[in-house]
Parts: C-alpha cells; structure tokens; sequence
C-alpha cells in the first residue's frame, strides 16, 4: 500500500519543503495522470515518485542541475519513466543532484546544495550525493519512492545520509536508456523508499528487458537467472 498520506496533502507539504531542504528542480503542474477506473488495475496505483533531474522526461524539464541543460526538454520518456507511468505512478516532480552526477555530497548544483530533512533544528548538513534530491524526497514523506542512479555509491550514499532504503540493482537489470550518464561502464538507475516492499514491487515493475538500451540484459539471459534461482531453491528444500 502506498504510505499513509495522500498526493494532496504531498502537494500541501511540498512549497514549505522545497523552501527549506532544496529537493526539487522542478514540480509536476499536474501529477494526476490517471482516472480512478484507470488505476484499480495498475500494479503502483496510487504511489507517488520523485524523478532524478538526470532522467529524462517529456512532461518535465531534465537539467542535470547545470545550466548547459538549463532549458532543455526530452521530446520522450526514458523506459523506466515510461514503466512506471504505465503501472498508475504519480510523478510529483524532478529531484536536484550534483551536476551531471559528479559528485558525493549533493552541494554541486545551479541550484544550490539540498539540505538533509533529518535535522531540521540544526547546523544544515548535507544530504548526501549524487541523487541528493531523490533521497530526500522519500526522507521528508513526499514520496513513496524515488528514482536516482548510482555509479559509486551516488543512491546508497544519500539514502545512508537520509536513513532511507537504497537499491541498486545489477547493471542491465533495468533499462538506461533516457539516462544521461555519468560512466556508461557503471551507471545504474536505482530505488529508494523507506519500505523494502515497495523497493521489490517497484522494481518488478522495471525490471525488463529494452532493446533500446544496448546493456540490457536480453530475455534468453534473465531466463537462466530463473532457472538458476529455481535449482537453488529447490537444492535447499531437498537438503
């Protein structure tokens, strides 16, 4: 189940968050994308994500928090964007990061440093990076998950920093294509959340093969992972 509150009052939170801890680059003037029949069979009806600003979207600006892509706008969705609208997700918007990626602590960005939500009542401190952003989204409640991408640790590092779940996949699991990448070798489109179920239906809901993305794993190689976890499973039961 989605967490317990609505996109609504999301929407009511967001301006006072986005004022104190800089998460956004950019809000979804309409994330409401689906009529309620239409939901009732999607697998993430109802779940709210935050978009890292390094993914690109067609509804959205993609930046990647450096004025080089100031003003630019994909003429498409990245797959993974395209998924998850296609399973009933609300995009509530894009998420700041260090520019293009590069960077640890979420504080290299046109648009400022985002702030760590977990101590509101102190010094600022930094949230972690490179999907900063992202992080923080899912640490404040905004969101019931978030996407980012990790080279080096840039979703495990903020979702440490944010005591949040981090995931990132095996590289090919899920498709890049319409990620503007950091290393091509290395990149990963990864899962943040505060719930471990969440993380496992979502990624369910990505993890397919895309011809588009020439790193993607083909069918014929996900069948042997299958297979592999089925012989393993059932060498267990008998020992």
């Amino acid at each position: 189940m989605p967490l317990k509150r609505s996109l609504k009052q999301s929407l009511e939170r967001l301006a006072s968050l986005q004022s104190r801890y800089n998460i956004f680059t950019s809000v979804s003037p309409s994330p409401y994308t689906l009529s309620n029949k239409e939901e009732i069979s999607k697998e993430l009806a109802g779940y709210a994500v935050s978009i890292k600003d390094n993914i690109v979207t067609k509804d959205l600006p993609t930046t990647c928090a450096s004025h080089i892509l100031e003003n630019y706008k994909s003429p498409y969705d990245a797959t993974v964007v395209k998924l998850l609208k296609q399973a009933g997700v609300h995009i509530l918007g894009k998420t700041n990061l260090d520019e293009f990626g590069m960077g640890s602590g979420g504080i290299h960005s046109i648009r400022g440093p985002v702030i760590n939500p977990l101590y509101p009542h102190e010094e600022k401190r930094i949230m972690g990076g490179s999907s900063s952003g992202a992080a923080a989204s899912v640490a404040c409640g905004l969101v019931d998950f978030a996407l980012g991408t990790d080279t080096g640790g840039s979703v495990r590092l903020p979702a440490c920093y944010g005591s949040v779940l981090g995931f990132k996949p095996s590289y090919g699991r899920l498709s890049r294509f319409g990620v503007i990448a950091y290393s091509q070798s290395l990149d990963t489109v990864g899962i943040l959340s505060k719930k471990i179920d969440i993380l496992r239906k979502v990624f369910l809901v990505l993890d397919k093969y895309d011809a588009k993305d020439p790193t993607s794993l083909n069918e014929e190689l996900r069948g042997l992972i299958e297979k592999n976890k089925k012989i393993k499973k059932l060498g267990k039961s008998v020992l």
